[in-house]
């Protein structure tokens, strides 16, 4: 594994998307994936703390919440992580 970002990399900071929808330069994978990281360890460190162990919802609110088609194009990165 190379701890050392590549050269140009803005460590810690997320690019711009210029890349043709549906792909990303492996800068900006790598700058995501760090992004998914940071949200794994904050829900995990949440979780042990402070949910509760039975769910609050009832079978078929997801599924109820959920739009009845799939959107037409995707929503930036950044909302999805909120």
């Amino acid at each position: 594994m190379n701890p050392d970002p590549p050269t140009g990399a803005d460590n810690g900071s997320t690019p711009p998307d210029t890349s043709p929808i549906g792909h990303m330069s492996p800068d900006e994978f790598r700058a995501r994936a760090r992004d998914v990281v940071e949200l794994i360890l904050d829900y995990q460190t949440r979780v042990c703390q402070e949910a509760p162990v039975m769910s609050p919802v009832e079978p078929g609110d997801v599924f109820g919440a959920l739009p009845p088609e799939a959107p037409e194009r995707g929503e930036p990165w950044e909302s999805v992580l909120e």
